[in-house]
């Protein structure tokens, strides 16, 4: 029997690019799994950008405080609305975001809770039962250890005022290595400089104050391992200085510096990475036309 429609090419029926159902159609075609489509949501279909911002999870959270009933005191209390959605967004790259890049990834997100929570906050109607991220309480006692130590309430805060936390527990050395930027994202620059030198954020203090609590917590220990890490080390105490005049002298002996796949195992041995990470490391530098890899353009690429 004669079919009773005709299929149509898919690419015909696609809508204008700018339309509600072209973004809805890419959204089915592009994500498979709920972190996927999160990611995408929140980016507003960017494709471009397969990763979260701190700011995509603003209108969420201010949704959470609207909304939820357990939040329903601070209605009236709209001052605190940002310092609770600030404190939460923090919480949350805190945890998940464990490369430090201030991107919350598809792979991340797979990896963490946020989703699980996210979807609690439906079927969990007080606040301070959902433990991660969105407790009210726990935004409390940040947010109030954080004003104490404000004295101005610009929301910043100086090595002076830090050093008053916890009845002056902190060392002088300690509070400087925090200051100095490798436990913020972007280093020293754009840093907050007042009369008495760098300045630190409320989302700076948030993580400062979830390390300082949980000290098993994975963030935290690289927290405070980057304040221990003077000078970059990478390996059991040697420095990258170190590794890369290493791996100069073993190319060195190598003729015109030319290193075979079948002899790489000695730059891998070098680097201190176990063997057989010696194909892809292989494959990181351009070869030769020999199909050796040039050594020096090597250590170019472990400078990188």
């Amino acid at each position: 029997a004669a079919s009773q429609f005709q299929l149509t090419p898919f690419a015909a029926v696609v809508p204008h690019k700018n339309t509600p159902i072209r973004t809805w159609t890419e959204y089915h075609l592009s994500c498979h799994d709920a972190p996927s489509r999160f990611v995408y949501i929140l980016s507003k279909g960017n494709r471009s950008r397969p990763y979260i911002l701190p700011e995509d999870l603003a209108p969420l959270v201010q949704d959470v405080v609207e909304t939820h009933p357990g939040l329903a005191f601070l209605k009236e209390a709209a001052e605190f609305h940002s310092r609770y959605v600030h404190t939460v967004i923090a919480r949350i790259f805190y945890s998940v975001n464990r490369s430090w890049s201030g991107r919350i990834t598809v792979s991340e997100l797979r990896r963490s809770n946020l989703l699980q929570v996210i979807q609690l906050l439906e079927e969990e109607e007080d606040i301070n039962q959902i433990m991660a991220y969105f407790s009210y309480e726990h935004f409390y006692v940040i947010y109030c250890k954080f004003w104490e130590l404000d004295r101005d309430h610009d929301l910043l805060i100086d090595q002076n005022d830090l050093a008053r936390h916890n009845d002056h527990a902190l060392s002088l050395r300690m509070i400087e290595r925090i200051f100095s930027g490798c436990v913020t994202r972007g280093g020293m620059k754009n840093r907050n400089m007042g009369p008495n030198g760098p300045r630190i954020t409320y989302t700076d203090f948030v993580w400062f104050l979830l390390s300082e609590e949980d000290k098993s917590n994975p963030t935290a220990i690289e927290y405070w391992f980057r304040c221990m890490d003077l000078d970059g080390e990478v390996h059991s105490g040697i420095s990258v200085e170190t590794t890369t005049q290493r791996i100069q002298s073993t190319v060195h002996q190598f003729p015109n510096s030319q290193i075979h796949r079948d002899e790489f195992h000695q730059i891998v041995a070098t680097c201190g990475f176990p063997v057989y990470w010696r194909a892809p490391l292989f494959n990181c530098t351009q070869h030769t036309p020999s199909g050796c890899v040039d050594g020096y353009k090597f250590v170019d690429f472990w400078k990188q």
